[in-house]
């Protein structure tokens, strides 16, 4: 590992030059050591925790495999806002003074890693998974036992956040690189897949968009359930439209028209056909909204399945098609150096909507549904969720402490007409829609000021990494927190880095602006819809891609 190297690790602000230089220079175990204490003196003094585990031996089966890991966990856990010692950089230093040793160098753990555990500086460690194969963890773990330093064996799923323990994932890395070598359309990069006219007009384009309400269909369930409210179908039907509306929005199809199917599938004997006739209702209620707003938006029918051996209660999903003018596409990988980026409120209460919206949209809702309500409805309703998850070691279902018809007037500082507010509605807030936002705005403004749109739903405030390179995004201006969220922190625990991958947490869409001045027209727009609005960080030139957050709660780099 060369200098720089070194210094571009998480905790690189912590080294200097000469102690770099220091460690290629050392001749003996102890040499490394005064090195590590002068490193750990510069940082932080709390819970100062450091990654044990198997290197040569035990644990992959190779030392490339176990760095590796060692690397993984350490950026892992620094990225959790833990405060790690990260060894790592000394590791080429006791390779090459234990290169002319047989056998298994205990030189190591003896001259180093044992006063590092004796200095008291160390307050607990962390060991890897297969750990007891390894003859230098071993030794670690007897050590640290007689030292009485706490520790903690990580099981194998210790890279797992709880919203991937319960089976879903912010990145989707597996199904991303399922589709790498697809047909990426006609403008590789762009928000949504863009096709040739179906029409076979070369001045046109096609998209066809598909997504739904995700698990918020689950959480209406427990909520029609606990209230009698039929009218909780109808608010997941405009989640699950606005899903794929606002998604088309974000590469400028706003003319229309548009044509959405839609796709039910439920278990019979849990979702009568009352639900079903709110759902389509609640459909056509909603369209009719967006034409009355000027979107361009109609019915094409679409199917219902009873699939009860598939779905537990019922899932809402739709299809949504649209041509537009090929020179009109605004494409997000043309998003560069120097923009503005302007960010859209998730909640408040806009002009177009009937109550005030926690913010929530269609993402997250595995997790906000499980870390804010309750234990009572894991019996109430055990309909409602995997039963699986109930055989971890640790609380996955309904492990809050709110029961839907409750309120958390406390977090409400800021909000204080609305608080009080029922969890349950905060929670299932109907996802916001921004087409009348965006519409007016590309009525009113050239398109070729506006370089990218990004809609924040799957990713939450990372989604824009998919779409660009060779850029920084720096996000330094963000809105207040809504209440929402930080009932979800409180009660779950997650920390605040993970929160802004999962949760949107204030603003849900963002356009990336040339100027300034179209900033502020946009920002004046979409506050006439009551819909804040704000320049909510730039974009800078970059070697690859890198987003940065600058929050109350800490700097988060991804």
């Amino acid at each position: 590992m060369n200098k720089n190297e070194i210094l571009k690790r998480p905790n690189g602000k912590y080294w200097t030059h000469e102690d770099v230089q220091a460690l290629d220079e050392a001749v003996m175990y102890t040499d490394l050591f005064v090195i590590a204490l002068r490193i750990i003196d510069r940082m932080p003094k709390e819970n100062l925790t450091q990654i044990c585990g198997p290197i040569t031996t035990g644990g992959k089966g190779s030392r490339d495999e176990n760095i590796k890991e060692f690397n993984k966990a350490i950026f892992f856990f620094i990225s959790k806002g833990e405060n790690i010692f990260d060894q790592m950089p000394f590791q080429d230093a006791m390779e090459r003074l234990s290169k002319d040793v047989e056998g298994y160098d205990t030189r190591i753990l003896e001259h180093f890693y044992l006063p590092l555990f004796r200095s008291g500086k160390i307050k607990k460690l962390k060991f890897l998974p297969d750990w007891e194969g390894s003859k230098g963890a071993n030794w670690e773990h007897k050590q640290i036992e007689i030292l009485n330093i706490p520790f903690e064996n990580l099981s194998n799923d210790w890279h797992l956040s709880n919203y991937e323990k319960r089976g879903v994932s912010a990145d989707k890395e597996d199904v991303h690189a399922a589709i790498k070598n697809i047909y990426q359309g006609l403008f590789p990069g762009s928000f949504c897949k863009i096709m040739p006219d179906i029409a076979g007009d070369p001045e046109y384009c096609t998209i066809l968009h598909a997504d739904g309400a995700g698990t918020k269909s689950s959480l209406a369930y427990v909520a029609w359930k606990e209230t009698g409210n039929l009218s909780v179908w109808k608010d997941v039907a405009q989640d699950s439209i606005v899903m794929n509306l606002d998604d088309v929005l974000a590469v400028g199809a706003i003319e229309g028209p548009m044509y959405l199917s839609g796709n039910i599938g439920r278990n019979k004997d849990l979702i009568p056909g009352e639900v079903i006739t709110e759902i389509i209702n609640g459909t056509e209620e909603f369209l009719e909204e967006m034409r009355d707003l000027g979107i361009n938006i109609e019915s094409a029918g679409g199917e219902t399945a009873d699939v009860g051996d598939l779905v537990r209660t019922i899932i809402i999903d739709n299809t949504l098609v649209v041509r537009m003018k090929i020179k009109d596409i605004i494409n997000a990988s043309n998003i560069h150096a120097g923009n503005y980026i302007v960010g859209l409120s998730s909640f408040g209460k806009a002009t177009y909507e009937n109550a005030y919206n926690g913010g929530m949209g269609s993402n997250g809702l595995t997790s906000a549904r499980h870390d804010v309500l309750c234990n009572e409805y894991i019996t109430k309703y055990p309909e409602s969720f995997d039963p699986k998850l109930l055989e971890s070691k640790e609380p996955l279902v309904y492990c809050g402490k709110y029961h839907i018809k409750d309120i958390a007037p406390e977090f409400f500082e800021n909000d204080v007409a609305y608080k009080d507010t029922i969890i349950g509605d905060l929670i299932r807030s109907k996802t916001r829609t921004y087409a009348p936002v965006i519409k007016e705005t590309l009525e009113t403004i050239e398109r070729e000021e506006i370089l990218g749109m990004i809609h924040c739903s799957g990713g939450a405030q990372t989604k824009v990494l998919k779409y660009v390179n060779n850029v920084h995004i720096i996000k330094d201006n963000m809105f207040p927190k809504p209440p929402l969220f930080n009932i979800i922190q409180s009660q779950s625990g997650t920390s605040w880095n993970e929160m802004y991958k999962v949760f949107n947490m204030g603003h849900r869409y963002e356009l990336y602006v040339k100027s300034k001045e179209t900033a502020e027209k946009i920002i004046e727009i979409s506050q006439s819809f009551d819909v804040d609005a704000q320049i909510i960080g730039r974009v800078e030139a970059y070697e690859g891609k890198k987003l940065t957050i600058k929050t109350e709660h800490g700097e988060f780099v991804y």
